[in-house]
């Protein structure tokens, strides 16, 4: 990773790391959240993962307005970064915590390798 890869890196890490606060005080059964980059074919490659407690969680939130107002923020939070999406909503993936043990037996690393 070069030099400037890494502290972009950083300013991502801490954008989303305010967000993932502000989704943990709504109570919305949401668990954590990361991010895959690869800076070679930035920012098209850029992946910011959501992930809900349930099954549920991930579809009462995917299926209410909260989403679209994720991906504005997201938007907003990345723009003020220098990052600019054109199109948000192929840059977040909802994801949740039982898909995850069903289908990897809780292995995230694997899981997050076919994001």
């Amino acid at each position: 990773m070069r030099k400037t890869d890494k502290k972009r890196d950083n300013l991502i890490r801490g954008s989303l790391t305010e967000l993932c606060d502000e989704l943990l005080a709504l109570n919305i059964g949401f668990a954590w959240l990361t991010h895959t980059v690869d800076y070679n074919t930035f920012p098209q490659s850029l992946k910011v993962i959501i992930i809900f407690e349930t099954d549920e969680a991930q579809e009462r939130f995917a299926n209410s307005s909260a989403l679209d107002k994720l991906l504005s923020d997201i938007a907003h939070r990345f723009k003020q970064l220098d990052i600019r999406l054109a199109t948000p909503h192929k840059h977040v993936l909802l994801d949740n915590e039982q898909a995850c043990f069903r289908s990897h037996q809780g292995k995230w690393a694997h899981r997050l390798q076919q994001h």
